[in-house]
């Protein structure tokens, strides 16, 4: 499967050493820490109240 998408984030200066720690520890890309941890989440199903169409446009906030 391609990757097309680009997600930016802004870290605190500790959130980015815990990351940068765990994909050494680890011996991958922080990039691969993060694909790893949402491959993780779960699914939501159709219709679930998690469904991210049922979400609030946060853009406004």
């Amino acid at each position: 499967m391609a990757r097309d998408k680009v997600f930016r984030v802004r870290l605190t200066q500790q959130e980015w050493d815990k990351l940068e720690k765990t994909a050494l520890k680890r011996g991958v890309s922080s990039a691969e820490v993060l694909r790893d941890y949402i491959k993780r989440l779960p699914t939501p199903e159709i219709g679930d109240s998690s469904d991210i169409s049922s979400f609030t446009d946060l853009r406004s906030v």
